[in-house]
């Protein structure tokens, strides 16, 4: 099993030190989550988790929560601010479309509005992966990447970021390409990365790979990812699930809202 945890605590450490520099300089980040009453009971785990790693490094953080009729916060106090999804009754697209007008581009952390000047968080928290992964030689040179799903929250704007470095061969495939073709995608990449909402869709693994699982999905009261839990042991390596994708993102929030308030100075 890949460490994802122990990547992330170092990475706390650092953020820490950013953090008490912008403190003592009286720029404290700051930070808004915002969410809707209707959604707020399903979106609680994922707030939580944003809070406290907030908490964790210092920055400070206020949880909104909006009622149908009232108006989207002012977010002028903020360096930053994300829209937890799912939000009212949007789609991943209009929802996009909607956040543009709300958020400046300069304080969309989570990186989602097209006008953004940031990443998004979970392909950029991969990416960052793959970086640690190569500098503790797991991977090394050109590496191919089969990325599993085209969504546009992860499998898409992963794809356009992978392209962008020469040291990365990316090949695409969906959750309703055939068998046969997937299987052969993963069989030629060194790294596969699942992105798709469908649990299980991976039954078979290799020692010789690296699995990033962005699966998210709750069977019977537990998170399910894309790749079967049975089909692997500890040795392989793979992110967990939970405990792996969701904190390279949060990870990457926090940075994102560093360097917004260090632009911000």
């Amino acid at each position: 099993m890949l460490d994802v945890i122990g990547y992330v605590n170092t990475e706390k450490e650092k953020m820490k030190l950013a953090v008490e520099f912008l403190t003592k300089a009286g720029h404290r980040p700051r930070m808004a989550i915002i969410t809707d009453d209707r959604n707020f009971a399903d979106n609680a785990s994922y707030i939580k988790s944003k809070t406290q790693f907030a908490l964790d490094v210092g920055v400070a953080c206020d949880v909104i929560v909006m009622k149908e009729d009232d108006e989207f916060p002012d977010l002028e106090p903020y360096h930053g601010a994300i829209v937890q999804y799912p939000f009212r009754g949007y789609d991943f697209d209009a929802f996009r479309f909607w956040l543009s007008d709300k958020i400046p581009p300069e304080k969309d952390i989570d990186g989602l509005t097209y006008k953004s000047h940031f990443k998004p968080c979970t392909p950029l928290g991969i990416i960052k992966y793959l970086e640690h992964l190569r500098d503790e030689k797991i991977i090394e040179g050109n590496v191919t990447v089969d990325v599993i799903g085209y969504g546009g929250l992860v499998g898409k704007p992963l794809t356009e970021m992978l392209l962008e470095d020469k040291r990365y061969t990316v090949c695409v495939t969906r959750s309703d390409t055939d068998e046969w073709v997937r299987d052969t995608f993963k069989a030629a990449a060194n790294v596969i990365v699942c992105a798709t909402p469908k649990p299980n869709l991976v039954m078979w693994t290799s020692s010789s790979k690296v699995y990033i699982d962005c699966g998210c999905s709750l069977i019977d009261g537990k998170l399910i990812g894309n790749v079967r839990r049975d089909c692997y042991g500890e040795d392989e390596l793979i992110t967990p699930v939970p405990g792996g994708v969701g904190p390279m993102t949060i990870t990457m929030l926090l940075k994102n809202t560093l360097l917004a308030a260090k632009k911000s100075l």
